[in-house]
């Protein structure tokens, strides 16, 4: 493996530094209100060194979204194969999400997919996976409302529910229970 030298190493730190610094921007606003020359200005940099790292808003918010879309849809493919899938498959397919990425998965709930070519199909892709999985579940059945509702209210959930759960040393015990109620409660 190749060691970086110095100015490959100041070059990737600035990078994450300026994503880091989105991130957190983009907890407190959707995606269509960050400006690149505030995220400069925030991350204490100039506006010539934002656009050394990424050429467009397109490209930071992909740089920063796509591989955690492209984790759930491996990790939605990974259940996809079972014929049945119950409700603890879903509750610990979240609890992977979240062990992975944290509160970094608000960012899907911010960002508008609509703008970002690049990300579009990629998170197209993971909501369809994602609903797909709650048409398979044998332990409901839908009376109340349909499987894609279902998955909508888990999916809108789950990252909430499990930032509030975080320090809680029973967390996914307590995750898996108030999701497991929520669906039946659902039925």
């Amino acid at each position: 493996m190749k060691t970086m030298n110095r100015t490959e190493k100041r070059k990737l730190e600035t990078r994450e530094h300026i994503k880091a610094v989105a991130i957190e921007m983009l907890k407190q606003s959707r995606s269509t209100e960050l400006k690149m020359e505030q995220v400069a200005l925030k991350a204490d940099i100039s506006r010539k060194t934002i656009y050394n790292h990424f050429s467009n808003k397109e490209n930071l918010l992909s740089d920063i979204i796509n591989p955690i879309l492209s984790f759930c849809i491996e990790s939605v493919k990974e259940i996809d194969v079972k014929t049945e899938i119950n409700i603890s498959d879903i509750t610990d397919l979240c609890i992977k999400f979240y062990n992975m990425y944290g509160s970094k998965l608000n960012l899907m709930y911010n960002i508008d997919f609509k703008d970002l070519h690049d990300s579009y199909d990629l998170h197209k892709e993971y909501t369809q996976l994602f609903i797909g999985l709650f048409k398979k579940i044998d332990d409901l059945s839908y009376t109340q409302i349909e499987y894609r509702q279902a998955a909508f209210i888990v999916f809108k959930t789950f990252v909430p529910l499990l930032n509030t759960l975080s320090n809680n040393e029973n967390k996914e015990a307590l995750f898996s229970n108030a999701i497991y109620g929520l669906l039946r409660g659902l039925e």
